[in-house]
């Protein structure tokens, strides 16, 4: 297969949620809408990785991208983990990881992903520097506005205006939250253009803006260069 960057991940996410969010058009009479249940953006993410015929599993352990070929040298898999599992991972051959995805809806304030993060993040950091190296971590969430300075608003402009002070109190929020992390980098990205999901309302609905985004996680532990033959076997049972 060929190699997951982070724009391929990208791209493949944008697809998944235009899916999702073509369904609720669909489903509304092109009004649009929040999804109410996870469930659907989880599958349109697994989907859309088999329609890239990409190595994709569900509800994935973490123990288990925590193998003995991924796992740092001499660590233990917290309790908390041993039971844990990943929304959606891409794992090559079967036990090589390159992307754990999780998947929240109804978001306004990062602590409704903190968690996620906290555990991509947690996975990563015990796994050996050249593995993580090559693992993209994701949450994929959901953000639904209705509302203007506190009031129901039908005004496509007040909408855009809250759903960029939403999407910019979260990356401000990120920001501070990746301080404490030293072996980790976070970014937000959005998935859609600026103007996708707002959807002006009538005498009768409010309108609404809801549109997706992602947080990714890397590693930026350094990776030690990689001896050839028998010594980098040696090396490879030291890390």
């Amino acid at each position: 297969m060929t190699e997951l960057t982070i724009d391929l991940l990208l791209e493949y996410l944008r697809l998944a949620v235009k899916r999702t969010s073509d369904f609720m058009d669909n489903l509304t009479d092109y009004h649009g809408g929040e999804q109410t249940t996870e469930y659907m953006l989880t599958a349109d993410i697994a989907r859309e990785f088999l329609v890239q015929s990409l190595p994709v599993e569900v509800e994935y352990l973490n123990r288990k991208l925590l193998n003995a070929s991924a796992l740092r040298k001499n660590v233990d898999i917290p309790k908390k983990l041993r039971s844990a599992r990943t929304d959606v991972a891409l794992v090559k051959d079967g036990w090589s990881p390159l992307a754990m995805i999780e998947v929240k809806i109804r978001v306004k304030k990062l602590r409704a992903v903190k968690g996620d993060l906290e555990k991509i993040a947690l996975t990563m950091g015990l796994m050996k520097a050249r593995v993580a190296d090559k693992v993209i971590g994701a949450v994929v969430f959901q953000t639904h506005v209705t509302h203007w300075n506190h009031k129901p608003t039908n005004r496509i402009e007040n909408l855009k205006q809250a759903t960029v002070k939403l999407e910019s109190d979260l990356e401000n929020e990120l920001n501070e939250f990746a301080r404490d992390y030293t072996g980790e980098s976070f970014s937000f990205h959005s998935l859609q253009k600026s103007d996708v999901g707002i959807v002006e309302g009538d005498e009768d609905d409010s309108g609404h803006a809801t549109r997706y985004h992602a947080i990714l996680i890397r590693s930026r532990r350094p990776v030690p260069p990689r001896a050839h033959g028998f010594e980098g076997i040696r090396q490879l049972s030291k890390e």
